[in-house]
């Protein structure tokens, strides 16, 4: 059993995914809680699992934003690969509204949202390292925006932060298949948090698809449903539209709806290309 990596004491199991366990933990260095994760000795994970590890770790030690969950650091202990990462106290969105029915109002779902759209507006727009000439490319497309990604921590007063985690799935998109971190036929993401044009063109993908996904994590918030729920299937998202927000939630101001189902229309090109667009219209209601 587990009990240590380097001066990172565990104190509980978060998950375990196949091959990757998160840890709670506490830095015996200097007092606070971090998270851990351990993926299992190489010899036992398939290539694919890795390599997704190892992008979320460079990835994430790359992006230092407020909106974004902070890398401490990472290493080989035990045998064991492992990260550390920022402790969010207030777990994942998914965990706070995993009641059947539960239902967050405006007031509170929409700043939430928009402190995502600024992780991803940051990350959308970061310089990374290219392999090309040892020079600098804009751009990481998360690819999986879902509940279980989005971390919140609260502080003393009650208020929250809300934080992206997980980038095992990005890629820069101005490389195209240049790092090769996406298999040809592969797709990635949840199918209840991913449009039709994420599945068309996967490896080639921009920006706006993390836009809509975050307009449908913002449809859950406020409906306590997917746009797209049940068992979905990659020929549901390419034949079938999401639903109104209005099936689920008759009482909301009739621009705000009117804004959602905009953001959420996949039938076309889609409609917010970038983060900070809308953003600065889901202001109008907040």
């Amino acid at each position: 059993m587990l009990t240590h990596i380097k001066q990172y004491k565990i104190i509980a199991e978060l998950a375990n995914n196949g091959p990757m366990s998160v840890y709670r933990a506490m830095d015996e260095d200097v007092g606070s809680e971090v998270v851990v994760k351990v993926m299992l000795p190489a010899a036992k994970v398939e290539e694919h699992q890795k390599n997704s590890f190892l992008r979320e770790i460079s990835i994430t030690a790359m992006l230092k934003h407020p909106n974004i969950v902070r890398f401490i650091e990472s290493g080989f202990e035990k045998g064991l690969l492992f990260c550390v990462m920022e402790y969010c106290n207030g777990g994942n969105l998914y965990d706070t509204m995993k009641q059947p029915g539960r239902r967050l109002e405006p007031e509170e779902a929409i700043p939430m949202i928009r402190q995502v759209l600024s992780g991803l507006d940051y990350a959308h727009n970061a310089s990374i390292p290219s392999k090309v000439e040892n020079s600098q490319i804009r751009g990481i497309v998360h690819r999986d925006i879902k509940p279980e990604n989005i971390l919140l921590s609260y502080n003393e007063s009650g208020q929250f932060n809300a934080k992206i985690s997980d980038f095992g799935l990005s890629k820069a998109f101005h490389l195209s298949n240049q790092y090769g971190w996406t298999r040809t036929g592969d797709i990635g993401g949840s199918l209840a948090y991913i449009s039709k044009q994420q599945i068309i063109n996967y490896k080639y993908v921009k920006p706006e698809v993390d836009v809509w996904s975050s307009a449908a994590v913002l449809f859950y918030m406020l409906a306590g449903t997917p746009p797209r729920s049940g068992q979905i299937s990659f020929s549901d998202i390419l034949s079938a539209p999401p639903a109104s927000i209005r099936t689920y939630r008759d009482d909301l101001p009739q621009k705000l709806a009117e804004l959602i189902d905009a953001a959420l229309d996949d039938s076309e090109a889609l409609r917010f290309k970038t983060a900070a667009e809308f953003k600065q219209e889901l202001k109008k209601f907040v």
